[in-house]
């Protein structure tokens, strides 16, 4: 019995040809990408939203000023949608990837960095973290984006972000957890 399933996947597999399969992997990406910017917040993406729309969900309840930034939050997402873009050159990917890369534009603290959330109720947030790869996913995300496309707001909120990165990178190579200290004292 165990064999006949192979031989029917492997026939299967036969009948239907990459060419054939590209288009309706492209539609199925095409869709996934339109319900996903449904459920975004100014730009911005938790970890889980309910199928009612009711609740949003990072690392507690968020409400629908807030954002995670912290994977697989809204960096993620974006990451997400610029592969797709890159796989199929679908413009609804790119302009997805650039409506993310716009939230975490608009909630870059003054030092060049982010927290693990950003409400946008409340900008005033000075914290930089490092922990859970929540400023590295956000400059990871930035840079490749800004690779792709050519956008001044965004170069120079990458370029920004990476001086941070720079300023507080310990004497041991290392970044601290959080840092709020404006100085960014070297250990």
């Amino acid at each position: 019995m165990k064999s006949a399933r192979w031989f029917a996947l492997l026939l299967l597999s036969a009948c239907l040809s990459a060419d054939e399969l590209r288009p309706q992997a492209e539609a199925a990406l095409a869709k996934g990408v339109a319900f996903f910017q449904t459920i975004n917040a100014h730009g911005g993406y938790v970890y889980a939203v309910t199928p009612d729309l009711s609740q949003r969900w990072g690392e507690g309840p968020k409400d629908a000023d807030t954002i995670e930034v912290q994977p697989p939050g809204t960096p993620a997402v974006g990451q997400a949608y610029l592969r797709a873009y890159q796989a199929t050159g679908n413009p609804q990917a790119l302009a997805a990837a650039r409506e993310a890369a716009d939230a975490l534009i608009r909630g870059q603290n003054k030092h060049g960095g982010w927290d693990h959330t950003i409400n946008f109720a409340n900008l005033g947030n000075e914290t930089v973290s490092f922990d859970d790869n929540q400023s590295q996913s956000a400059v990871s995300f930035l840079l490749a984006l800004n690779g792709v496309v050519q956008d001044e707001r965004l170069a120079a909120a990458t370029r920004r972000a990476l001086d941070m990165m720079l300023k507080t990178q310990l004497t041991n190579g290392g970044w601290p957890h959080i840092s709020h200290d404006t100085t960014y004292t070297r250990r």
